[in-house]
Parts: C-alpha cells; sequence; structure tokens
C-alpha cells in the first residue's frame, strides 16, 4: 500500500504480501465458502481435503478478468525501499508467485532497485514475531445464506498455511531481525543534529 499514498513512506516491509487488492481475496474466500461452484477460479483453490489454498495462478486472471487493473495494488509507484519476506511454503497465498508479479511490474519501470528481497523455503505464511507457534491451518467461520435466517449459524472454512515448524521458527527468528535492521537503516534520525 506505500504504492498508493500520498503520505511520505520512508520505507516499507512486506510479509507474504501481494499485488491482488486484499479485499478481493477475502471477497473470493467468502464466496467459496457460501456459494460452492460458484466459479472456477475458487474449485481450483482447494485441496482433496477440502482446504482452501489461493491458486494465484487462478487468482492473478480471475481478478483481472473481472477487475482489470483496477483489481490490482499499483506497484509501479513504489517510491520507497521494500524488504520483502517470502515463504517458500505458503499455500493460502503463493507468496512467491505474487513476488514474480511484483518485481516484473517494478521491473519494466527500472524500481528493482528499491527491492530487498528475504527468501525462507519452509516457512508457512504466518512469519509473526519469534517463539509464536507455527498455525499451519486457519479456520474461518462465514454465514450461510442456507441456514442462517438470524440463527448466526456458520459454514466451516479451513485455510492451509503450511511450513515446517523448525524452519519456520527459524525464519521467524531471522526475519523479526532483518525486519529491526531494515528499520533502523531507513528509519533511524542522524545525531548530528541534535549535538
Amino acid at each position: 500500500m506505500a504504492s498508493e499514498t500520498n503520505m511520505k513512506i520512508k520505507c516499507a516491509i512486506l510479509v507474504n504480501g501481494g499485488f491482488v487488492r486484499p479485499f478481493l481475496i477475502v471477497t473470493r474466500l467468502v464466496q467459496a465458502i457460501v456459494f460452492p461452484g460458484l466459479n472456477e477460479f475458487l474449485e481450483n483453490c482447494r485441496d482433496d481435503d477440502g482446504h482452501f489454498m489461493m491458486c494465484n495462478a487462478y487468482l492473478v486472471d480471475d481478478v483481472m478478468n473481472e477487475y482489470g487493473e483496477d483489481g490490482f495494488v499499483k506497484v509501479e509507484n513504489l517510491s520507497c525501499p521494500c524488504l520483502f519476506l517470502i515463504s517458500g511454503d505458503d499455500p493460502s497465498y503463493g507468496a512467491e508467485e505474487q513476488f514474480q508479479a511484483i518485481w516484473d511490474k517494478l521491473s519494466v519501470v527500472g524500481k528493482q532497485g528499491l527491492v530487498d528481497v528475504i527468501r525462507y523455503p519452509k516457512a508457512g505464511h504466518l512469519l509473526e514475531p519469534p517463539y509464536a507457534p507455527l498455525c499451519s491451518l486457519g479456520y474461518l467461520h462465514v454465514p450461510d445464506p442456507s441456514v442462517d435466517k438470524g440463527t448466526g449459524n456458520r459454514k466451516p472454512a479451513y485455510i492451509l498455511f503450511g511450513g515446517e515448524p523448525k524452519a519456520h521458527a527459524e525464519a521467524q527468528e531471522h526475519s523479526w531481525k532483518a525486519i529491526l535492521q531494515y528499520f533502523d537503516k531507513h528509519l533511524r534520525c542522524s545525531n548530528k543534529s541534535h549535538s
């Protein structure tokens, strides 16, 4: 979102993010849960057990077909340094594919120099502060119009976040240090004017 604000952003961190507008991802997921079979994209995002994985091969095409360029964050407008943290075992969002699409857009406008990347091949989607437990599966409740007539009945959905426990824990420790170093490098004020 640092590419779509009038504020003077000094640096940004993107953890397993992408350039598809987040509300569209949530919209698609809710549609899949409430209206199974509504759209081919949604059905292609389920594994054999019915868990959702955000299959970016379908997500980008699906959003482009319905919303055109308005469905995507204008990453080509990025004007500050940005650290990308990418998990390789992220079936919920496909961070590597999303990053590649961002890199391609930045390459067209010659802004690859603003980007630093750290990859964690066996980490899952939720790169949280160190020592948080691995959450490899998310659980959502969404309204089910077929049964919810004011009763509050919900339809469950599971989202795979992936990650191998040891590798994910190591990625959380490393990424936290990397984030603090990145902020220190790009946000620390010079003490020269205060002496």
